[in-house]
């Protein structure tokens, strides 16, 4: 009877412990699917920033529209600009090259929930980012083609 019961326990431990494996991973793979779509999405409106500076440079050349206007759409590319450069910083703090690139690099079950997490912001912060990017160019487009 002891040896069922020893046997019992060391099973439920192994299931136990299986379980806790299987959660990790597929924690782990949260994380990479959300660093993965973080990074596409800067990829996609990262080179919209030379456009952006395009864009400043052409309305600061308008004469003859409302600079009310023209001065409003300046100022949400450049915050759009900004807003890029500002996430790009706080990933690069958020997350080291070797997570970024292969995933993460410890067991603890902790450190990953709060890294999975972070990655979760970062591509919330991107798909805002890349709407204001988008929003700003696109209103900047309307205000040039207005002169």
């Amino acid at each position: 009877m002891k040896t069922l019961k020893t046997l019992f326990l060391v099973g439920l431990a192994i299931i136990a412990i299986a379980c806790n494996e299987e959660q990790k991973t597929k924690i782990e793979s949260d994380f990479k699917k959300e660093i993965d779509k973080a990074i596409e999405i800067h990829d996609d409106v990262m080179p919209k920033m030379s456009d952006i500076n395009k864009k400043i440079r052409n309305l600061d050349t308008l004469t003859g529209i409302d600079s009310t206007t023209v001065n409003a759409s300046k100022e949400k590319l450049k915050n759009a600009h900004g807003e890029m450069m500002t996430w790009m910083k706080d990933f690069s703090q958020g997350f080291s090259t070797k997570e970024i690139r292969e995933g993460l690099q410890t067991d603890n079950a902790d450190t990953i929930e709060l890294k999975t997490n972070l990655a979760i912001k970062f591509r919330e912060k991107a798909i805002k980012m890349q709407k204001n990017i988008n929003e700003s160019l696109e209103e900047a487009k309307k205000v040039l083609n207005k002169n």
